[in-house]
């Protein structure tokens, strides 16, 4: 119950991020080298929607994108943190692709160090992550959007039994220098 309760208030305080970022007056337009962060992403969710341990753990987490270096793709590196004791951090690449203006679809891969709580035990600490990402603008610098992921070892070991995460995100951009 305390998991649900946790959740739910990170879910409120991200619901009201766009209303404390909104200043669409100010905002500037802004677009980051390469190998410079551009926006940031908060997001949370449940850990685990399948096998034994389903939609019991809760999880929260931090992802750093990068500007264009070539066709829709950047540069990402992020961490999350599971209520379970799990933990994941990463360096990946992101295709954002915009569909009428206000909607994208976001497309990454990430490999990166897992590090198993009581639930998840992955099988090794080399860990690749997918994830799919509709998001949709509701200010000049935010946007909101849920995600799908799934993360395993890619066959490395022979205990692979994968995870997968919902979420709810909230990306800011135009990130000061």
């Amino acid at each position: 119950m305390l998991k649900l309760r946790a959740l739910a208030a990170g879910a409120i305080l991200l619901a009201a991020l766009p209303a404390w970022c909104s200043d669409e007056e100010t905002a500037p337009s802004f677009s980051a080298p390469w190998w410079g962060v551009e926006s940031a992403v908060l997001y949370t969710g449940f850990y685990g929607l399948r096998g034994a341990e389903e939609w019991d753990d809760a999880f929260f987490g931090l992802e750093l994108r990068g500007g264009h270096f070539w066709w829709e793709l950047r540069l990402m590196s992020g961490a999350l943190s599971a209520s379970d004791g799990s933990a994941y951090f990463y360096l990946g690449v992101l295709a954002d692709i915009p569909i009428a203006k206000v909607l994208h679809v976001i497309l990454s891969f990430a490999p990166g160090g897992y590090s198993a709580g009581t639930d998840h035990p992955l099988g090794y600490p080399l860990i690749f992550r997918s994830t799919v990402e509709v998001s949709f603008d509701v200010a000049r610098s935010v946007r909101l959007g849920v995600s799908a992921s799934h993360m395993s070892n890619g066959k490395l070991a022979h205990l692979n039994t994968g995870v997968e995460s919902l979420s709810l995100t909230v990306t800011l951009f135009a990130l000061p220098y």
